[in-house]
């Protein structure tokens, strides 16, 4: 039995994520990649680069658990018998390569009487807004991002306007005008330690404004650390002359400081697995307030 969640009609794109039903005691995840993106990026693991990570869960259940991770280059065949009893359904969720694209995606079951695609409800839709944190940049799998935990906790479909890109405010502003959805919340990474300030003074009241015309509410964050800590202050000082009255602002620059930085941060420029688990965990605790 075979479940194919993505094909060559399909519309590549980053970030996705898939969820299937089946009771099978041994399945195989078969993917390719498609135009693999080369280059350094030792902040990030390959599964999340270039590969896919599974959570599941027994049916009826609420809390996830990590499964695996893979990439092309080892078997992907998952044997589930100790983990759920004979007959026994579950739900797998698999989470796609933050910089690469899936060119296919099946699901084989060798035996069981369920394999199906999962499509859930949701009870919020977010709008992810910003750079090298918000795409992913930092974490070993693309399970860690804060947007891929929110969307766990508080059961939240995610859409994204993110690039990997250090100048990022410009070209999320693009895609922005493009998006015609509206959304409960908006999560916008207002800067980056190394991001022209140029730039940010040219784009981000563009990007705030038409953040506040398509969400709800609009939550900005930053985590700048002290040797950059100016770049905060233009930020702050702008959403306070915006007349919009749904863009709220929070601050976990503390991320950096002394007691957080050598386990949530990489060098003062990137946040990684710990540092995302906290930034969603705080961000959880904004939106729930509001």
């Amino acid at each position: 039995m075979k479940l194919r969640l993505v094909d060559n009609n399909n519309k590549p794109q980053t970030h996705q994520v898939f969820r299937f039903v089946s009771d099978s005691q041994k399945i195989r995840i078969n993917f390719s990649i498609s135009d693999k993106i080369t280059g350094y990026f030792p902040h990030v693991g390959l599964p999340a680069h270039e590969g896919l990570t599974l959570l599941f869960r027994k049916t009826n259940d609420e809390k996830w658990y990590n499964l695996e991770s893979f990439t092309e280059r080892f078997d992907t065949t998952l044997f589930m018998n100790h983990l759920v009893s004979k007959g026994e359904s579950y739900e797998v969720m698999i989470y796609g390569p933050i910089l690469n694209t899936l060119e296919n995606l099946e699901v084989e079951s060798f035996d069981g009487s369920i394999l199906e695609k999962r499509n859930v409800s949701t009870d919020l839709n977010l709008l992810i807004v910003g750079g090298l944190t918000s795409h992913g940049i930092g974490c070993t799998t693309s399970g860690m991002t804060f947007p891929n935990i929110l969307a766990r906790k508080m059961n939240a479909s995610v859409d994204y306007a993110t690039v990997n890109d250090k100048n990022y405010m410009r070209k999320v502003s693009d895609i922005l005008a493009k998006k015609d959805d509206e959304y409960d919340f908006g999560l916008l990474e207002v800067d980056y330690s190394n991001q022209d300030d140029e730039i940010v003074k040219n784009y981000l009241k563009k990007v705030l404004v038409l953040m506040s015309s398509k969400c709800k509410k609009v939550v900005c964050w930053s985590a700048i650390p002290e040797f950059k800590k100016y770049k905060k202050s233009y930020g702050y000082h702008l959403l306070k002359e915006l007349e919009e009255n749904n863009i709220y602002w929070v601050d976990y620059s503390f991320l950096h400081d002394d007691e957080h930085a050598d386990y949530c941060t990489y060098s003062g420029h990137f946040i990684n697995d710990s540092g995302n688990v906290i930034v969603a965990r705080k961000l959880e605790e904004r939106i729930r307030s509001l």
